[in-house]
């Protein structure tokens, strides 16, 4: 029961960070000449496709 909660919490955290790269991405369309943006979006998007990674970790460890 514990860990269906847990896994509950961490299904809504990846989406969470799913809807925040996609609107990233959304944000890097936009500003496509920006270089400098660029490089700050995508500077922020492995941050969040880095910690995305961990909670798809977590979720598998959770749902073995």
């Amino acid at each position: 029961p514990n860990a269906d909660k847990q896994i509950a919490k961490l299904e809504r955290e990846i989406a969470r960070y799913e809807g925040k790269i996609k609107e990233l991405e959304a944000v890097a369309e936009e500003n496509a000449t920006d270089y400098q943006k660029l490089m700050e979006i995508e500077e922020e998007k492995a941050q969040l496709d880095e910690k995305l990674m961990e909670l798809y970790e977590k979720w598998e460890e959770l749902n073995q």
